[in-house]
């Protein structure tokens, strides 16, 4: 069983389709959305996982900013509703 919700297929490579490499397609809008994916793609220790709970748990061990933490939420519903 794939531990990956979606995934991509690549010349018969299955490739993970995970929050983390949705959201790098963000990284150069100057919104808080490309503020978060920069962070995130920063980030070596962020989870390699599609879970809401991990990555928020993750996010809260490294900061306390409720702005970050709630633009996270945001994002995340419309990861949600775009794939």
């Amino acid at each position: 069983m794939n531990r990956y919700s979606r995934s991509l297929v690549v010349d018969g490579v299955e490739i993970p389709w995970t929050f983390k490499i949705w959201l790098s397609n963000f990284k150069k809008a100057e919104l808080p959305i490309g503020s978060l994916a920069v962070d995130i793609l920063r980030d070596k220790k962020f989870p390699d996982s599609d879970s809401f709970d991990e990555i928020f748990e993750h996010l809260q061990s490294q900061t306390n900013d409720p702005d970050i933490l709630e633009t996270f939420k945001f994002v995340w519903d419309f990861y949600q509703v775009s794939t």
